[in-house]
């Protein structure tokens, strides 16, 4: 039987068809253990943000079509099973130390395996062997690369709170708004893996972002090796943007990803999604031919 997570809970969306709440992070607003279901309020994490009562009719709307202003600035409510949640931390609440993903257990099973009742180490010698797998969570962040851009602004400012910078992908890529374009950060100050479990992304809403970034994949770089090419790995999931001007968090489940380097990698615009009245022109496709976005967070 599903637990209800308690009002006030931040959790992510997970398991939804379709998929475009899903790895959503969102806060708990309003649950019914009568029908196991529950309301979570996506993204808005300031009690004074946006205004209550939008309905789940109102969210499928700007998960493609064009807003207003007004109602890009209302708060996304999804209505959804409680089954369909899962707890996440934000980055202001997260512990300071994961579990490394190479652990061979939790720390629990680590003590019972190595202490008293196990190979017979003291507990306190078990759980200082067991602070070996610990893992810093990703802190400091820096853009460093990018399969390509347009060179309006350094790179740098997509990691500003500045909706006047943004970074467009070169005119070359991109086709009727599908293609593959990366951002690439650094997480690790020291070239040690840092454990990274969410990823917030700000985009401009339509009809004003038809560029903007509506899927992405996530690529992580798990260690630094000198003399030798970085191995890229392929988070398992799909990331999908709603049309919202506010950041929109993800949480990174199943797994978390411990890498010293992450790559925003972007399969599609709002113009691929094929729900605009923007059309491809020009030469090379025009707009349809570039991807972009204002403002990336990682945690």
């Amino acid at each position: 039987m599903a637990t209800l997570p308690k009002k006030g809970a931040r959790v992510a969306v997970v398991g939804m068809h379709p998929k475009p709440f899903n790895w959503h992070i969102g806060t708990v607003e309003r649950t019914c253990a009568e029908d196991l279901i529950v309301d979570v309020r996506l993204h808005c994490f300031d009690e004074d943000d946006g205004e209550e009562g939008s309905s789940r009719d109102g969210v499928e709307s700007v998960a493609g079509g064009t807003q207003s202003d007004e109602e890009s600035k209302k708060p996304a409510i999804v209505t959804i099973p409680a089954t369909s949640v899962k707890p996440v931390f934000l980055p202001s609440e997260a512990p300071k130390l994961a579990l490394s993903m190479d652990a061979p257990g939790s720390r629990a099973a680590m003590v019972q395996w190595l202490g008293s009742k196990g190979w017979g180490l003291p507990d306190e010698v078990a759980h200082y062997v067991g602070s070996f797998f610990d893992i810093q969570r990703a802190s400091s962040v820096r853009c460093v690369g990018a399969s390509s851009s347009r060179g309006d602004f350094a790179l740098s400012a997509v990691l500003e709170s500045d909706d006047s910078k943004w970074w467009i992908s070169g005119d070359s890529v991109y086709r009727c708004g599908k293609g593959w374009e990366w951002l690439e950060f650094v997480v690790s100050p020291d070239d040690q893996p840092r454990r990274v479990g969410g990823i917030g992304v700000r985009i401009p809403v339509l009809p004003y972002g038809p560029l903007a970034v509506r899927t992405f994949l996530l690529h992580y770089c798990k260690e630094e090796r000198k003399h030798h090419p970085r191995e890229w790995h392929h988070h398992p999931h799909l990331f999908a943007t709603l049309d919202r001007d506010e950041m929109q968090q993800f949480a990174i489940l199943d797994p978390p990803i411990d890498a010293t380097r992450i790559r925003l990698v972007c399969t599609m615009s709002a113009i691929g999604q094929g729900k605009t009245r923007w059309e491809p022109t020009g030469r090379g496709g025009g707009v349809g031919n570039c991807v972009g976005l204002f403002q990336v967070a990682i945690w």
